[in-house]
């Protein structure tokens, strides 16, 4: 009688241990879904970044530089006198 409740115990807990595995093989594949998903928007993110840096430093018609980018271009050459850097 004890055997065959031991039995039925040690039954129980192999299937459970397996639908916990089972669970878990899901929730990684899940989880490598989401990680892609972040990696490919945060690629995306960047690009769109440049592309937005890139607009707002260039006339949209003309294509040349705007006076925001000349702006910092002249700090960043009084800057560079200033500390006898070469750039």
């Amino acid at each position: 009688m004890i055997f065959g409740v031991v039995s039925w115990t040690l039954g129980l807990i192999i299937m459970n241990s397996t639908v916990l595995e089972i669970e878990l093989e899901d929730n990684m594949d899940k989880m490598a879904e989401e990680i892609d998903r972040r990696q490919m928007m945060e690629i995306q993110l960047k690009e769109t970044n440049r592309k937005l840096s890139e607009l707002s430093t260039r006339d949209s018609l003309t294509g040349l530089y705007n006076r925001r980018f000349m702006l910092k271009f002249e700090n960043e050459l009084a800057r560079a006198k200033r500390g006898y850097h070469i750039f």
